[in-house]
């Protein structure tokens, strides 16, 4: 595995995002982050946002890098608190498909994935797997409406690579949920 640290700026303090590993041409954040994110550091994140939210300058900026920054924190945090979820974050439909394979192969018969859109930018979904009577169940949970780019590209391409892998007796469906309504909440 090959691992890097990022160092950012917050107040004047530096602190390290999470450890990515070499996915091939697309690093992944893991959420395996060997420390836990500082609390000085969430501090800060979390007075910026409100700040943003406050002053109303949140609608016109990118969160894409603090999502994916915290994103693998919040799935540990999630697995730690609830070990049953099995979550995990993906970077691309390729990698969730490599993801739930090893999950089939390790017999572990439910698990949950949050997948982003892959190299074009942020847009994440939910993925629920399961094995019941030897079959996989796996459905996309699309927060937004699929009218829109993003989540169109993301269940499409998560549909196609699930026929081209064929993933041995898989049951793929999608659900709309069209809740999500600023490209802000694309990632968190």
């Amino acid at each position: 595995m090959i691992f890097s640290v990022q160092e950012r700026s917050c107040g004047g303090e530096s602190m390290l995002s999470p450890t990515t590993r070499n996915m091939g041409g697309n690093l992944s954040p893991q959420p395996e982050v060997s420390g836990g994110l500082n609390t000085e550091a969430l501090t800060c994140i979390i007075e910026r946002l409100e700040s943003e939210i406050i002053d109303g300058s949140w609608i016109n900026i990118s969160y894409e890098e603090t999502d994916l920054e915290m994103m693998p924190f919040l799935v540990a945090q999630a697995n730690k608190k609830y070990p049953e979820l099995n979550l995990k974050f993906v970077m691309s439909v390729h990698e969730l498909v490599s993801s739930i394979k090893e999950t089939r192969m390790e017999g572990v018969e439910s698990a949950r994935f949050i997948v982003n859109m892959g190299s074009l930018g942020i847009h994440i979904s939910v993925v629920d797997f399961r094995v019941m009577d030897g079959k996989t169940s796996v459905i996309l949970f699309e927060p937004a409406a699929c009218s829109a780019f993003g989540p169109a590209l993301l269940a499409l391409r998560t549909k196609a690579v699930i026929e081209r892998e064929q993933l041995p007796d898989c049951y793929f469906a999608m659900v709309e949920l069209d809740i999500q309504r600023s490209s802000s909440e694309c990632g968190i």
